[in-house]
């Protein structure tokens, strides 16, 4: 394959901005709630949070995608005008100043990492509780 036709292929593949953002929100909202000490309730907790890892993970690498993206054409297009109107610009403030250009990528990277580790949390807090009732179950008996 091409590097061209790769670079389509890839692009196929990576959702729309607005997309992404509106994904992470309604993963946000499904893991954001108490978790019950109920073994039936808990193992509904798991299935959520472990498909939410998942596509958080797929998220993440689109909104990486657009990162990427946003800083390198603002970064050549940043450097271009600010070293003709200003020679000594230093390379420490051209790259503060794409940072701002591609804050909202930056925060979808952000969001998109943060929901990742929650749901890793989540899952991992999950089968604490379900050994837990496992374990009293045998101790039972």
């Amino acid at each position: 394959m091409h590097t061209m036709e790769l670079s389509t292929a890839i692009r196929n593949q990576v959702k729309p901005q607005y997309k992404i953002l509106d994904e992470l929100v309604i993963y946000h909202d499904q893991i954001d709630t108490i978790l019950v000490d109920d073994p039936n309730v808990v193992v509904d907790e798991l299935i959520i949070a472990e498909n939410i890892m998942v596509n958080s993970g797929k998220l993440l690498a689109d909104a990486k995608y657009w990162l990427n993206e946003a800083m390198h054409s603002d970064t050549i297009n940043t450097m271009k005008m600010l070293t003709k109107e200003q020679p000594k610009i230093t390379s420490t403030a051209i790259n503060q100043i794409v940072k701002s250009l591609c804050k909202d990528q930056q925060y979808m990277v952000d969001f998109a990492e943060r929901l990742n580790r929650s749901a890793t949390h989540r899952a991992d807090y999950c089968r604490s509780i379900m050994s837990k009732h496992k374990a009293e179950m045998f101790n039972r008996y």
